[in-house]
This record gives structure tokens, sequence and C-alpha cells, in this order.
């Protein structure tokens, strides 16, 4: 057996055993993914998902539906705790889904809400992420109607919203000039909860 043939003998063994890791750390993590679902709602269950979810995000990064099924446990541990503000590792993880795929249209989504529910009274920059992320949304899945129907309940009510803004400021710069009262704003441009888009309960 020539020196060449030994090498090529080399080579091939080389990729078959990276080949054989690859597929086991695969299978693995998706073991671990579908041992997540169909949980009893209580804190404790969750939160021992999410770590079996730490370990099958460590050894596939490359998939982003374990980052997506972590921030939904997240969000679910945060509801059962009271807890209305998203907390910030639920945003890093949908970003984490979106740089691993920007095509997918839920991660795009759930970023644009969670953002929003992060800000209640957001900047300028925030204010231009959140809808063009709700678009983007909209525009991957186009055949969607709830994608469509919430991008757009969410723009006719941010104007609504960012009217109620200029209002309340006009009214505070000149009092008794006429302009509505706090109140009659609220009641004709209503606001749900802490959020412009109420998608929990």
């Amino acid at each position: 057996m020539n020196l060449k043939t030994r090498v090529l003998k080399f080579l091939i063994l080389i990729f078959s055993t990276i080949y054989a890791i690859r597929i086991l750390t695969i299978f693995t993590a998706d073991r671990l993914y579908s041992s997540t679902f169909n949980l009893v709602n209580k804190t404790e269950v969750l939160e021992d998902a999410v770590q079996r979810l730490d370990y099958a995000s460590r050894i596939d990064q490359l998939n982003a539906e374990l980052y997506f099924r972590k921030y939904e446990l997240l969000r679910k541990i945060r509801i059962l705790r009271g807890v209305k503000k998203p907390y910030a590792e639920e945003l890093q993880l949908l970003r984490e889904c979106i740089q691993l795929n920007p095509f997918w249209p839920k991660y795009h989504f759930f970023y644009g809400i969670t953002l929003e529910r992060m800000n209640r009274y957001p900047n300028v920059l925030t204010q231009k992420i959140i809808p063009s992320e709700l678009e983007k949304a909209a525009e991957l899945k186009p055949y969607s109607d709830f994608y469509q129907n919430t991008y757009h309940k969410y723009i006719k009510l941010l104007n609504r919203a960012n009217r109620k803004r200029y209002l309340n400021q006009v009214h505070r710069r000149e009092p008794g000039s006429g302009t509505p009262t706090q109140q009659q704003i609220a009641k004709e441009n209503p606001i749900e909860g802490d959020s412009i888009l109420k998608t929990e309960n």
C-alpha cells in the first residue's frame, strides 16, 4: 500500500468520524428538544427543561429552534411568576434565532412583539424597529392572515399612540386652551394594558 492510498484512507476515516459525531450531536439535541414539550405548567419543571435546552444548544449551536424553544419556556415561566415585562434574555434568544435563520417569519414576529412589550415608551429607533420586524414577518409569510392583520393593527394603533402622546404634550404646554383632557384622549385612543398589541392573556 503506497503513501497516497494510506493518506486517502486516513482522510476518509477522519471525515467519517466527524460526520458520525455530528449526526450523534444532532440526534441528542433533537431528543432533548422533544423532551421539553407536553410539560406540566410548573416553574421548576419548565426551568429544568430550560437547562436541557442550554445543553442542547451548546452541542448543536446552529439549530435556531433550540433557542426559540428556550424563549417560549422563559416566556411561560415569566407569565407564571406574574411578570409582564419580558426578560432581556428573551430578546437575546430571538436575536440568535434571526441570525441563524433570518428567513423564518415567526422569529421576526416575536422579536417585534417582545421588543414592543419591553418598551412601553419606545424611543425613535425602537419605534422603527418594531413595525419593521412585524412587516418582515408579514412579507415572509404573505398568506398568513394572522401576521398581516397583526402588522396592520400595530401600525394603526401606533399612529393612535403617537397622536395621544402629541396631544398630551400640547395639553401640558397650553393648559386651558380647549385641548381634550387626558381622560378623553385615552377613551378615544385606547391602548390595551402596557402593550399596544395584546398577545398574552
